[in-house]
């Protein structure tokens, strides 16, 4: 008796094979988004510090902070310009943009409550330009980080 050839089931289904997931963002836009978010967390971690020495009576750490709100000031709008690249023309979540915007838009309030010596406003505004720095942080770091919306 002679064996029965049999043949091997295929490893796709057979049709169209599946199209590819869409394309990252550009390398370029993702790493110059991922570096200003960075910096700017840390402009922003150092402004906390000197407003500590400042509260702490190292009275000259004042200056010190209005000129880093300087620096902070300019790396928020160079994190809006590529938030606002990375969603359009970069294909990039809508949500990064807004949150890059909202940051942008806190502040030259914070600047400006600052200045003026509004404690009441200056310190809570910290916290929440602290806080949303951070977020964009772990997600400028995070896996999800460059994928197309």
């Amino acid at each position: 008796m002679e064996p029965v050839a049999t043949e091997a089931a295929p490893a796709t289904p057979p049709g169209p094979s599946p199209a590819p997931g869409p394309a990252p963002v550009r390398p370029f836009l993702r790493w110059a988004l991922r570096v200003t978010i960075t910096l700017h967390a840390l402009a922003v971690l150092v402004q906390a510090v000197f407003a500590g020495r400042f509260m702490s009576g190292d009275f000259e750490f004042l200056d010190a902070h209005f000129i880093n709100s300087q620096v902070v000031g300019a790396l928020g709008v160079a994190q809006m310009v590529f938030g606002f690249l990375y969603w359009r023309p970069g294909g990039g979540p809508l949500r990064v943009a807004m949150a890059c915007l909202a940051v942008f838009i806190a502040e030259p309030l914070q600047i400006a409550a600052g200045i003026l010596r509004v404690i009441g406003v200056h310190v809570p505004l910290g916290v929440s330009v602290f806080a949303a720095s951070v977020v964009l942080t772990i997600w400028a770091w995070g896996p999800t980080f460059g994928r197309r919306r």
